[in-house]
């Protein structure tokens, strides 16, 4: 061997060895961007599978009932029903415990800064709280309104949500 090519094969292992960390980075940060779109799909899903059962439950008659399980990923705390139309953002939010027990909460902080925050004109009456946890975190869903038209109705990951057929609407409770 010439001195030349002994002073090269160290360069060839360090390249390597940069070019496997580089690809290992790369395969971890596209692991985690799944995991983000599964839970994002998970919600999407979830949304919709709701929608499906609120507009059935529109036509059927009045006090026809369904529980729902509330259960996402870990970061979601809370899924919030609220009539945009008639929300009196001076009441409390009814927060509904794992357990079923209601409680009134100031909307502002529902729960150590975690705030249920309805942009004017809004439309949408389902929200997910914290608000930062996906890129869309509120939907319409026609048909579906709280308990108590003006305040907003809190339900915590893991708790359940009985949707029930009226008149003119499909409450949730």
């Amino acid at each position: 061997m010439k001195k030349g090519q002994m002073l090269s094969q160290p360069f060839i292992y360090i390249f390597a060895l940069i070019l496997g960390a580089l690809i290992l980075i790369w395969g971890v940060k596209t692991v985690m961007d799944l995991k983000d779109t599964s839970e994002q799909v998970e919600l999407g899903v979830f949304v919709k599978n709701i929608e499906k059962e609120v507009n059935k439950y529109f036509f059927y008659d009045e006090g026809a009932a369904r529980n729902f399980d509330i259960r996402f990923s870990d970061k979601i705390k809370y899924m919030c029903v609220i009539n945009p139309e008639t929300f009196d953002k001076n009441k409390n939010c009814i927060v509904k415990s794992k357990t079923g027990e209601l409680f009134e909460r100031d909307c502002n902080t529902i729960e150590n800064s975690l705030t249920l925050k309805l942009v004017a004109n809004n439309k949408n009456n389902i929200q997910f709280l914290p608000t930062n946890v996906n890129d869309i975190t509120k939907f319409k869903i026609v048909h579906l309104m709280p308990e108590k038209d003006d305040q907003a109705l809190c339900i915590i990951n893991g708790g359940k949500m009985k949707i029930t057929s009226k008149i003119s609407h499909v409450e949730a409770s």
